[in-house]
């Protein structure tokens, strides 16, 4: 799973003629996130790592 750090903007309405002002932090930054469940204990294991890679999902 990807977490987005800068959130997106969708859509939105306003009045004809008015602009509405989007306040964003800047540079959208990423974290990635793999895990696991154990269906007999119920534990879930994770780790979260700067990109996606294999070395992610093996760990």
């Amino acid at each position: 799973m990807d977490v987005h750090l800068n959130p997106e903007i969708g859509p939105d309405w306003v009045l004809p003629g008015q602009r509405r002002e989007a306040v964003t932090p800047g540079n959208n930054r990423k974290r990635s996130v793999a895990g696991a469940l154990n269906a007999r204990t119920g534990r879930l294991m994770w780790v979260k790592k700067e990109r996606k890679t294999s070395a992610l999902f093996i760990n």
